[in-house]
């Protein structure tokens, strides 16, 4: 089985972008569509993870968002790995692949908001925790800052 991170074009790649992020707010986590599909997506740019199937094809089968919100500062949102492929490591090579892809386009400083549970992937990434919990969207949030 192979796996290719890419670039994703939100008009080509935008039907199994949104329904990863379906599986995975929408119904996992009940966020309603209207919080996670904000308006934002199409000026935001876009990574995907597919995995090759033997004689399958390709499955989209994570996502991840950033939005440029100051200079040189970027937020990473709206990382999605479906249930069926968690705990592979997809996540970590997902955030390594974006990191670098942002630093490459000049990017100094990362924010994420970053879900209580997944607080440890970012930690390894080497993100530092910012001012007191949140709560986004129902749910249990700490930002967390990176320099690249």
């Amino acid at each position: 089985m192979s796996v290719l991170i890419r670039t994703a074009d939100y008009q080509i790649d935008g039907v199994a972008i949104r329904a990863i992020r379906r599986e995975v707010f929408c119904g996992e986590q009940k966020i309603p569509e209207a919080l996670d599909f904000d308006g934002r997506d199409a000026t935001a740019q876009h990574w995907l993870v597919e995995m090759g199937l033997v004689d399958r094809g390709t499955q989209a089968v994570a996502t991840v968002r950033s939005r440029t919100i100051a200079p040189d500062t970027h937020k990473i949102e709206r990382l999605a790995v479906l249930p069926s492929h968690r705990r592979r490591g997809i996540a970590l090579a997902l955030m390594e692949f974006v990191l670098k892809q942002l630093q490459q386009q000049g990017g100094k400083t990362v924010v994420v908001h970053a879900q209580g549970y997944i607080q440890p992937l970012y930690d390894r990434l080497q993100f530092l925790p910012e001012g007191d919990r949140f709560v986004e969207a129902g749910i249990e949030h700490v930002k967390m800052v990176r320099c690249i």
